[in-house]
Formats: C-alpha cells, sequence, structure tokens
C-alpha cells in the first residue's frame, strides 16, 4: 500500500520547488533551508519506517478481512466515497484526541513542531504515526472493506492533506463550508491563543462545525508550538515531548497522577509542575529558531538527501526481494543519514567521523549490495573516488559551518 504514495512524491518535491520559488521571487522568507530539510527528513524517514510497519500491519487487516469480517464490500464507487466518508469522520476524532492527549500529542506534535508553513511541513509526520493510527482505523477489515480499497482512501486522504500547507492560497468561497482549506488548515497550525486546538477535519470541514472546533482565519496566524522544539535533528524532533512526559512521571509523587501524565491533556500539569515555569512561546516578541548555514554545507546536505531519496525510492519501489534484516538494515541506515543532517548543521561533536563513517557504508551497501548499476572495476573506482570527494567535502563544508556559527555569535 505504500507504494501509492511513494509514487507521488517526485509530485511533491516539484510543488515544493514550485512554491521555495515563489517565495525567493517574494523574498518572504518562507521557505528555511534548515527547517525544510528537517520536514523532508522526517517526512522520508516516515516512508520508510511505514514500509516496514506496514508489512505486518497489512498482514493482520488481510487475516481480520478475509477470516472475520461477516461480509465483504464490493470495490466500486459507492463503497469508495461511504467508507471514505466513515474514514473522514474517524479520522476527525483521531486528530481531535491527538491533540488533547498526552500520549498521542507526544507522537502528533512533530508535526506542529515547525515555524514556518509551506509544503514541506505536509511532509513533516512522525516517525511512529501508524503505531497509533492503526487503533482508530481498525474497524475498516472488521466492516469488509477490502485491503486495495482502504489503500486508496487512505491514500487519497494522504494526498488531499499536502496542498493545505501553503500560505499563497487564499479563502476559496464557498468551498470553505464544505471542504478543508489552505485557510482552514493554516489556523490548525497556529498557536495563537484564538487558533489552538481548532479546525481538525482532514478532507471535510463540517464535522468542525458541527461539533463545535471550527475557527475562521482572521487574524495571522503565528506556525509553531507553545513550548519551542529547538532542534534540526529528526530523532528528537520525534523524541523530545517523550521525555518531558516520563521527565514529568518520574518527578511525581503519586502513582495516579504517574499514569494521568500520558492520558491527561497537554496543558494539564502535576501538583509538583503547577509551581514551575515552563518556557513557551511569547506571542509578543516571537522569534523563529534558526541556524547559520554556510553555502557549502547547504549544498552538500541537499545532495546528499536527494541521493538518500533516490535510493529509499529503489528500495520502496523493489521492497519484496529484500529479507527482513536487509528491510531492517537500509531502514536504519537512511534514518541515520536523515538524523546525520540536522547533526551536521547543528555542529554536534563528532559528527565529521560519523558523516566519513556512513559515507563507507553507503559505498559498500551501492556497489555490493543493491547494485544498482554494472559492478565493473571501472565503476567501483569511480564511486570509490566519487566517495572520497564527497568525504572531502563534508569535512571542509563543516570547518565553514564552524565559521559561520561563530561570526553570527560574534555579531
Amino acid at each position: 500500500m505504500f507504494k501509492y504514495v511513494s509514487l507521488a512524491i517526485p509530485i511533491f518535491i516539484v510543488m515544493i520547488a514550485i512554491e521555495a520559488l515563489v517565495s525567493w521571487l517574494r523574498r518572504d522568507e518562507n521557505y528555511r533551508f534548515t527547517d525544510a530539510i528537517t520536514n523532508l527528513s522526517l517526512g522520508l524517514g516516515q516512508t520508510v519506517i511505514d514500509a516496514l510497519l506496514k508489512t505486518v500491519l497489512i498482514l493482520l487487516y488481510i487475516i481480520v478481512y478475509d477470516h472475520v469480517a461477516l461480509v465483504q464490500l464490493p470495490d466500486n464507487w459507492v463503497t469508495f466515497v461511504t467508507m471514505l466518508l466513515l474514514y473522514d469522520f474517524i479520522y476527525y476524532w483521531f486528530h481531535r484526541f491527538s491533540h488533547r492527549i498526552n500520549f498521542l500529542w507526544a507522537v502528533h506534535i512533530v508535526h506542529h513542531s515547525s515555524e514556518d508553513f509551506n509544503f514541506t511541513v505536509a511532509l513533516r509526520q512522525a516517525w511512529l504515526h501508524k503505531t497509533v493510527a492503526f487503533m482508530f482505523f481498525a474497524p475498516f477489515p472488521f466492516l469488509g472493506v477490502s485491503p486495495i480499497m482502504f489503500a486508496y482512501i487512505n491514500a487519497f486522504q494522504t494526498l488531499y492533506q499536502f496542498w493545505l500547507h501553503t500560505k499563497y492560497i487564499g479563502k476559496l468561497g464557498p468551498l470553505e463550508w464544505i471542504f478543508v482549506t489552505p485557510s482552514h488548515h493554516r489556523v490548525h497550525h497556529s498557536f495563537a491563543p484564538e487558533h489552538l486546538d481548532k479546525n481538525f477535519g482532514g478532507t471535510l470541514i463540517i464535522w468542525d462545525r458541527l461539533f463545535g472546533s471550527f475557527a475562521e482565519e482572521k487574524v495571522s496566524p503565528i506556525f509553531g508550538i507553545t513550548k519551542p522544539v529547538q532542534t534540526w535533528n529528526p530523532l528528537w524532533a520525534n523524541l523530545h515531548y517523550w521525555k518531558d512526559l516520563f521527565v514529568m512521571a518520574y518527578k511525581t509523587k503519586k502513582w495516579k497522577e504517574k499514569i494521568q501524565v500520558f492520558f491527561r491533556s497537554p496543558d494539564w500539569q502535576p501538583a509538583y509542575a503547577r509551581k514551575e515555569k515552563v518556557k513557551s512561546n511569547d506571542l509578543q516578541d516571537f522569534k523563529k529558531f534558526e541556524t547559520p548555514i554556510s553555502p557549502a554545507l547547504g549544498w552538500y546536505i541537499l545532495l546528499q538527501f536527494f541521493i538518500i531519496l533516490f535510493i529509499s525510492l529503489y528500495i520502496l519501489l523493489n521492497w519484496t526481494p529484500f529479507t527482513f534484516y536487509e528491510k531492517l538494515f537500509l531502514v536504519i541506515l537512511i534514518l541515520w543519514s536523515l538524523i546525520q543532517f540536522g547533526l551536521l548543521i547543528s555542529q554536534r561533536t563528532g559528527v565529521v567521523l560519523l558523516e566519513l563513517i556512513r559515507l563507507g557504508l553507503f559505498y559498500i551497501v551501492l556497489f555490493h549490495f543493491l547494485a544498482l548499476w554494472t559492478n565493473t572495476l571501472f565503476m567501483q573506482i569511480g564511486g570509490f573516488l566519487c566517495t572520497i570527494i564527497l568525504a572531502s567535502w563534508a569535512y571542509l563544508s563543516v570547518r565553514f559551518q564552524r565559521v559561520s556559527m561563530e561570526e553570527a555569535v560574534a555579531k
């Protein structure tokens, strides 16, 4: 099922490039390289992790559909439309609960933690998303919805929500009453008080209008979360709120409150924490988190991202022949690469050594494992020289990055 969305990735990249060009022509700074590459890394990471998880989830779906479902609905447009309505209704409540229950918010917060709003934010997804989403959408195989029909419905919902993440589409007249539009979704991503916890719909906005969670875009949205994450590391973007929850549970004295930490709303605090002040974004003096980045490092990371993207697409589109352990190894290597981009930007200790090791591993994988091309001596020598050039580029770009950060501090 993951191939439907995987095949759309090139289209996403083209739309992102067009929107980034518009942003550059307008000089509105709607695209920042550091934020955009983190968003793309989170999206690609979720895609490859989903490929692993869906191997199990699809099997469970088929077992229930074949052996438990009382009926098996036909694969036609009537089933598609009715089940899409049901899916969107369930999605509304899943989304709403994800903002109001801490352990669900710990997953969903990843999507909201960007302080920009553009097409790359649509791809900024939690790596653990499928581990909680399946609980809400489990009724579909019991209702007799075929795996392929569910795949089409899920793909439609995913693809529809991509175009909602833009500043450049205004209000759309009568469509605003029925469908979720970019205007509605800008409100949803804003942490301004009048926008918090509003507009949870996926495709239809009617659920928000019916259940009292609708808000119109009347003031300029302020994007991000009330307690900024301030990192370019996609792994930490996934884990930071879990850390906060476990620290809170550890410090709490009462066992009842230790459990409540994970099931109460994000604005709830145990007794000890009500006396502490938590740093949050100040609407009066809000500044986006930023790290200066040298052009050399920026181009290096961009090139590396597209190399990882190409390899990932090849793996996803040729997924079946790999053994489970091969898949696991490849997914870990891809995730390491995506995490490495954030470490390079932030100049973490030992980042150069880690990058050199990563490049060496990818040389081995490309030429001796994936065999993407004829493995001749000439190709091996060429690949080795390319690896040496990239390693030198990585080393020098990190040196330039340190100079950029030192100059920023001096200012």
